[in-house]
């Protein structure tokens, strides 16, 4: 392992979540931003949009700790691929119901448990991946259960994450589409950001000196295309074969190296 050589705590480009290591561009700040403002305005839907590795997941599970830490019901569903009837069942257990493999008798236990608070604190539904659903139905229950009020408020604010062929999707379910108060697409790094992303999540690890220079993060960004994932990947092999030969400092050629390792990622 690396981190002895380079004198880290931790790996500073893992994969895993870690809010200590969560960079906030100021695109992803107005994402949370927006999300915040529909759920304590009571509407119903904020999309969230970007590529493959550009952090969705990451910030959705930001978002989840920090309405989880306030007392917020969330159901945070990572893979929203069922039917409607295990999807409305798998809501029901994220909510800390039994469960019901009857959809009418599991949908009248979500409200009966979103119903709780009269209203005043409503639940948060977050489907990450939500382009992978194949059952139409799935969005067909989505949409009831977005009919759930009281007294005059919505039970429940859904966030719903995917990527870009996620709005394709939605046209054909009109009601659910219509409800769609507030869409965000999160954009790739800018170099810029690539090297603070860099520079933060090292010093976050424990780096006590700059192990890439200025001309190896132009080079992982110019290669990630400021992907977070792919930085990461490259972040993190450049590291090993560094660490293996003795480098001191990371080089465009180490990067240029590491893309050779990781190509199939890519």
């Amino acid at each position: 392992m690396y981190r002895t050589y380079w004198g880290l705590r931790q790996n500073p480009f893992a994969s895993t979540y870690d809010p200590r290591f969560f960079f906030m561009t100021e695109d992803q700040e107005m994402a949370v931003r927006q999300f915040l403002e529909v759920y304590t305005e009571n509407k119903a839907v904020m999309m969230l949009l970007g590529p493959v590795g550009v952090g969705k997941t990451y910030l959705c599970k930001l978002i989840a700790a920090q309405l989880n830490d306030v007392g917020v019901k969330i159901a945070h569903m990572i893979t929203p691929r069922l039917n409607a009837e295990m999807f409305c069942y798998e809501v029901a257990r994220k909510l800390g119901l039994p469960g019901n493999n009857d959809y009418g008798v599991c949908a009248q236990d979500l409200y009966d448990r979103m119903s709780d608070c009269g209203g005043n604190c409503p639940a948060v539904l977050i489907l990450d991946e939500a382009q992978t659903i194949t059952d139409e139905m799935t969005f067909e229950a989505i949409r009831i259960m977005l009919d759930f009020d009281k007294n005059g408020r919505i039970l429940h604010t859904l966030l719903m994450s995917g990527q870009d062929s996620l709005v394709q999707r939605l046209r054909s379910h009109k009601s659910l589409n219509q409800r769609i108060v507030m869409r965000h697409s999160l954009k790739p790094y800018t170099e810029a950001e690539s090297s603070e992303y860099i520079d933060f999540r090292l010093k976050a690890a424990g780096a006590a000196t700059q192990i890439f220079d200025k001309e190896s993060k132009a080079t992982i960004h110019n290669i990630a295309r400021g992907i977070p994932r792919v930085i990461n990947a490259l972040c993190d092999t450049a590291m090993t074969i560094a660490a293996d030969e003795r480098f001191l400092k990371i080089n465009p050629g180490l990067v240029e190296r590491a893309q050779e390792r990781i190509a199939p990622i890519m």
